[in-house]
């Protein structure tokens, strides 16, 4: 058997090795442009440096997280705006290349007076107070801020459900609808999550919502938000960006309490951008101003024109049980035909609808 194991032993060192396999090529690298790389010390295709030479304008590619809708797709170069003297335009500010693509989709040109004023310094950190009116554009410059801050600074990791980055309080429904509508807007290209907070509906969906899944932007109003806040459902010692809109009306309608126990439960004002706006700048507005901000700068817009020529105003001073009455005998002894009220909540708005029409004042909301 010995025998047997060294014969088997020389017959297989008498085998002549194997011709060792010639190296292989590896195949040059593709980026995700679809442009070709070859590794140092070979030759370069034509293509290699494309991606260098192209438009600082088309900005660089979103991030695979970021892309959404063909975003990647599109360039600032295809939305030219000419400059114009005294006016600013979005591309003047160094926006996202996603953001940018909304705005061109929305038709937005040029700044208004106070995104031309403000966005340059809130888009730098700053803190703001702004003063300006319905339909000025406000809206649309803290959401492009808000917006373009969380796509530069992006957290890296896990993150855990219920800690928004950014918080939008109005004080109506109304607001907090229209407010998402245009955050939608703004960030379509985008995978930031949006989640209005607000009372009166769909309080399960909401907190269901809050606790299901990631949310960046919060838009909510007092009321419900701090019912949340207080189950530990949503939780605010990491956010990065606040904005109380309509600040003068929170004051208005009673909500600063609530809003101050908001602003206490979130990060300091040192970790945190602040800012707040209203058409009004009272004293107690500009108090909480100081409180709730530091260093912020104010801007403060006037409409050209608040109202027409053909405007007459007139103001009546009546105590509140005396408003209805009013209201009633102007439409009945001037014989009104088209008339707009506005009040401040939707349950008023359904109570005095209900009493016009007991006095057969035909009336909608």
């Amino acid at each position: 058997m010995f025998k047997y194991f060294i014969q088997r032993l020389q017959r297989r060192l008498r085998k002549p090795a194997k011709a060792a396999s010639p190296l292989r090529r590896e195949p040059p690298d593709q980026d995700l442009s679809g442009s070709v790389t070859h590794v140092a010390g070979r030759e370069k295709s034509p293509g290699q440096d494309s991606q260098k030479r192209q438009p600082e304008s088309c900005g660089t590619r979103p991030l695979l997280s970021e892309r959404k809708r063909g975003a990647n797709d599109w360039c600032v170069d295809q939305f030219e705006v000419p400059r114009v003297e005294d006016r600013t335009r979005f591309h003047d500010l160094g926006l996202p290349v996603n953001i940018m693509h909304a705005i061109a989709d929305l038709g937005f040109r040029y700044c208004t007076a106070i995104q031309a004023e403000i966005l340059p310094k809130t888009l730098s950190g700053r803190d703001a107070m702004g003063k300006a009116q319905t339909g000025t554009g406000k809206s649309a410059a803290f959401l492009i801020n808000i917006y373009t801050r969380l796509l530069n600074m992006p957290v890296r990791g896990k993150r855990r459900t219920g800690l928004p980055r950014a918080l939008v309080l109005v004080p109506t429904r109304e607001l907090a609808l229209q407010i998402e509508k245009d955050a939608r807007a703004v960030g379509k290209y985008t995978n930031i999550r949006i989640q209005p907070i607000f009372g009166g509906l769909g309080y399960d969906k909401q907190s269901q919502a809050l606790r299901g899944k990631v949310i960046d932007i919060v838009v909510a109003t007092p009321g419900r938000l701090l019912d949340f806040l207080r189950q530990g459902i949503v939780r605010f010692h990491g956010l990065e960006i606040l904005v109380i809109d309509e600040a003068d009306r929170m004051l208005d309608m009673g909500f600063i309490p609530d809003v101050r126990r908001i602003v206490r439960s979130a990060s300091s004002k040192q970790r945190r951008q602040t800012m707040l706006f209203g058409a009004t700048l009272t004293p107690e507005v500009e108090s909480l101003a100081k409180q709730w901000t530091q260093d912020h700068v104010l801007v403060d817009i006037e409409r050209d024109k608040v109202a027409a020529d053909s405007v007459t105003q007139m103001v009546y001073i009546v105590t509140s049980n005396e408003k209805f009455a009013l209201l009633l005998n102007l439409i009945v002894a001037q014989g009104l035909d088209r008339v707009l009220v506005f009040v401040n909540r939707r349950d008023q708005t359904r109570y005095l609808a209900g009493r016009l029409r007991r006095y057969r004042i035909n009336c909608s909301i």
